[in-house]
């Protein structure tokens, strides 16, 4: 079936912006349980990988219901697209401190490898308070 073509790039894709060691199972519980293994030393990116399980299933679930229902497809980038824009979604709800973030130079590199920009709190005493924060973003949306 093409979508488990599909689930074996989007897998291979995440493995390796994630510097992750591992191997596609044809069990989805080993695949996950193996990806899981290994925390990083960031809370940021032990969030992003504790979410891109899950996302990567639901997106690929839409997918073959695309196929299946409406005889539509998307391709593999645009599949990563909104994978990417999920995630980045996802992890934006949170405001993350300076210390959340990629510890080590592996971290950094697979952070920047992302590219996602999320919002930090502010680190002097003259910042807005986060009430400010949170009224400025409702003002711009």
């Amino acid at each position: 079936m093409q979508t488990c073509q599909i689930r074996r790039k989007l897998w291979e894709k995440v493995i390796f912006r994630c510097q992750k060691e591992g191997r596609i199972h044809g069990d989805i519980k080993a695949t996950v349980r193996n990806w899981i293994q290994k925390p990083y030393h960031s809370k940021l990116l032990n969030a992003l990988s504790q979410l891109i399980p899950g996302l990567l299933m639901w997106n690929i679930w839409k997918e073959r219901n695309r196929r299946v229902f409406k005889d539509q497809s998307m391709s593999i980038e645009q599949l990563w697209t909104m994978l990417c824009q999920n995630i980045k979604e996802s992890l934006s709800i949170k405001t993350w401190s300076p210390e959340d973030f990629p510890s080590t130079s592996q971290e950094k590199f697979i952070w920047d490898n992302w590219n996602l920009h999320l919002n930090q709190e502010p680190t002097s005493k003259d910042s807005p308070s986060p009430r400010n924060h949170i009224n400025k973003m409702v003002s711009t949306a």
